[in-house]
């Protein structure tokens, strides 16, 4: 199968699709000090927010903030927001190629250091022997 922009690669698509799983019908926000926490939530149909957030001057802020859509079968990064910097990019609507894939390998790394950041979310549970 060819490389395609947008697609995360295997691990950190399946880092994402077990986030959504875990908060299906609504949100969820995780602790693991000392790291931001991160919050899941379904935004649509078939759209997710996933975000590291801290509180600036009594407001909320997202650092960053990754809207996915599941399209094919397949987890497209469409949003990125930095409110601290004041940036955000809505790649559905962005041609670039370039720039769409550079999100996406922003959003492989990120899985990675959430996998490491929250162990608990991705740990098999334990069988109860009788």
């Amino acid at each position: 199968m060819p490389r395609l922009y947008g697609y995360l690669g295997t691990a950190a698509d399946k880092v994402f699709r077990h986030l959504f799983e875990l908060t299906n019908k609504g949100y969820a926000k995780y602790e693991s000090p000392p790291y931001m926490p991160l919050s899941v939530e379904r935004i649509g149909t078939d759209t997710w927010a996933v975000s590291h957030t801290y509180v600036q001057n009594g407001d909320l802020m997202r650092d960053p903030e990754i809207v996915f859509k599941l399209v094919n079968e397949t987890i497209v990064p469409i949003e990125y927001r930095q409110d601290n910097l004041g940036v955000v990019i809505y790649y559905d609507e962005i041609k670039d190629l370039v720039k769409r894939h550079e999100c996406a390998m922003f959003c492989v790394t990120w899985a990675k250091n959430i996998k490491q950041q929250f162990p608990e979310l991705f740990r098999k549970p334990k069988k109860v022997k009788p």
